[in-house]
């Protein structure tokens, strides 16, 4: 597993754009934040400089957000 923090926005979207990622964290609003999914779509927020994953799971569509505390992730395959 690997911090989200260390690597660049634009790393991050040439690397996990349409892949199958595993991502965790430790975070207090989400205790246990365990999930897979597909990463649909990668963004900026405008007013926080967030960077935002829209994330396929199941028949759901997440945004999780890289200010979460030690988000870390890892790639599952490569790709759809």
């Amino acid at each position: 597993m690997e911090l989200i923090s260390k690597y660049s926005y634009i790393w991050l979207c040439n690397n996990l754009m349409n892949k199958k990622i595993h991502f965790i964290s430790d975070c207090e609003f989400f205790p246990n934040f365990n999930i897979e999914g597909y990463i649909k779509d990668i963004n900026l927020s405008k007013s926080t400089s967030e960077i935002l994953f829209t994330v396929a799971v199941k028949n759901k569509t997440l945004t999780i957000g890289s200010n979460m505390k030690n988000l870390q992730f890892e790639i599952m395959n490569e790709g759809i």
